[in-house]
């Protein structure tokens, strides 16, 4: 998305979002008032018209067919649902009714019904409507953990191949796309339509009154200069942390520098570095490629960060030293105002803006060093989604057809009205804030060695290594070297079967 463009998406959301609140809430408000937004919003929306990239899809009448999706949802934990797929009406939440409108949208424009089902088990449910011949979903979504076993199963087709798809446009992550490729063959990826990955991409939070008491640099000048790094933030999280109860032991009742939601927090600013355990061969295929000087030296720079527990703290180590749900403790010392740094996610953002009486503000996983020419942000691996087609798809075209208009529309509605309204307007307090976010989604990266933990590599840095908290890497790796190449050349025969048949 080219940046008139964002701006004028904006301004449209935005004013319509302040114009419904005049026209519903104060009756009082001057009529100019209301007419200079209802007028700007006009003059957006027939910029932004201009300016959209039009999908190359031929106008065709699908004489009422359904376009249903399979996603995931979670009975306990709704942070993990596709919310984006599908809105059962309009409730005022500007999200859900952007994909409410969009959806509808789509609908009239192509003479369709979009269905969607969301199932803890969807590869489970996949697997078996596979197996059964059955052929009831068009497309389908499901958690980096689980989307690496429906692939091996052979359960989705290749995107590549599919009429309609055309993932030189602006809507599909071409960084995704040769990421998660698989000799040739695209299975899984994400695009516009995707929101499940925004919401649980890794995002650091800064406490910025406690750097101004502090006199700390200005981060986003830093992000912005290119030279945020990790030994920067490491410098930042030691000046701020302090025993403040005396007791000789850091707890929640103390300064911290830096709070992290988990161990894969480790993961997350590992692979702010640029770090992956599988790249591209000289051949240009997935090859192991983890155990290089990069690595060594970018996980003795994060434990640095991440393990020392004079200044940071992951909730997996406060387990029974808490009155309280130890996966809280990360957010309730960052609401308090006693952490420099959190390691979280966009979706905390709204709790943060109703709890949070300090200004805080959004930015990437720092660098590894000044020479490293992108900022690189992490998917969650238990939350991010990816989506494919189904082999059981009942006509791959349609589910090509369909992809490719609900991602290019979702460019201009849905991705805008999380990005500019949900996680900068109306949760965030500055356009900083906004541009970092911009950021961030922009520089999602993913590592098949993550999605497939071939022969458990990322363990080591996944649990081994925060667990420890020192650098075990090369005595870790050498044990799982000849079982991540096996399980690695096994995935590419899989793949060859999976083509062949």
């Amino acid at each position: 998305m080219n940046q008139l463009t964002k701006k004028l998406i904006s301004l449209l959301l935005c004013a319509c979002f302040l114009a419904g609140f005049i026209a519903c809430g104060d009756k009082g408000a001057p009529a100019e008032t209301a007419s200079a937004e209802t007028a700007a919003a006009q003059e957006a929306a027939e910029a932004a018209e201009t300016t959209a990239v039009k999908p190359n899809l031929p106008d065709t009448d699908w004489e009422g067919r359904e376009f249903h999706v399979l996603g995931h949802s979670d009975p306990t934990y709704t942070q993990f649902d596709n919310f984006e797929i599908y809105a059962e009406g309009e409730n005022g939440e500007i999200v859900n009714d952007t994909i409410y409108r969009r959806n509808r949208t789509i609908e009239e424009r192509y003479n369709v019904k979009i269905k969607a089902t969301l199932n803890q088990d969807e590869k489970g449910i996949l697997r078996k409507t596979t197996m059964a011949g059955e052929q009831l979903y068009d497309l389908f979504f499901s958690p980096l953990r689980v989307i690496g076993g429906v692939i091996t199963n052979g359960d989705l087709l290749d995107m590549n191949e599919i009429k309609y798809i055309d993932f030189s446009q602006p809507w599909w992550n071409s960084r995704a796309n040769g990421e998660l490729e698989l000799w040739g063959h695209l299975y899984a990826t994400t695009s516009d339509y995707g929101l499940e990955d925004k919401k649980r991409s890794y995002i650091t939070v800064m406490n910025r009154d406690m750097a101004k008491d502090y006199d700390l640099p200005d981060v986003v000048a830093l992000v912005d200069d290119g030279v945020w790094t990790v030994d920067r933030m490491t410098e930042m999280c030691a000046a701020v942390a302090a025993d403040l109860d005396g007791d000789g032991e850091m707890t929640d009742a103390d300064r911290w520098g830096l709070t992290m939601d988990s161990y894969n927090a480790f993961t997350n600013y590992l692979r702010g570095c640029d770090v992956a355990i599988i790249t591209r061969g000289e051949d240009g295929n997935p090859a192991l490629t983890f155990n290089n000087p990069r690595t060594v030296a970018a996980i003795d720079k994060v434990i640095a960060l991440t393990c020392n527990t004079d200044f940071a703290g992951f909730c997996n180590d406060f387990a029974g030293k808490v009155d309280y749900d130890s996966w809280s403790f990360a957010g309730k010392v960052f609401k308090a105002g006693e952490a420099l740094f959190i390691a979280v996610f966009p979706q905390s953002l709204s709790g943060f803006s109703a709890d949070c009486e300090f200004e805080y503000g959004v930015i990437p996983n720092p660098k590894l060093d000044e020479s490293q020419t992108l900022y690189c942000s992490y998917p969650d691996l238990v939350g991010s989604t990816l989506f494919g087609v189904p082999k059981s798809s009942p006509q791959p075209d349609f589910s090509g057809f369909m992809a490719e208009a609900l991602s290019a529309e979702s460019k201009y509605t849905t991705l805008p009205a999380y990005i500019e309204i949900s996680c900068k307007n109306k949760y965030t307090y500055d356009e900083a804030s906004g541009r970092m976010l911009d950021l961030i989604f922009s520089s999602m990266s993913y590592d098949l060695g993550i999605i497939f933990n071939f022969g458990s590599m990322s363990d080591i840095i996944v649990d081994t290594v925060p667990k420890k908290k020192e650098n075990v890497f090369a005595s870790e790796y050498a044990k799982k070297e000849t079982k991540t190449i096996a399980a690695l050349d096994k995935l590419r025969e899989t793949v060859e079967e999976i083509e062949a048949n």
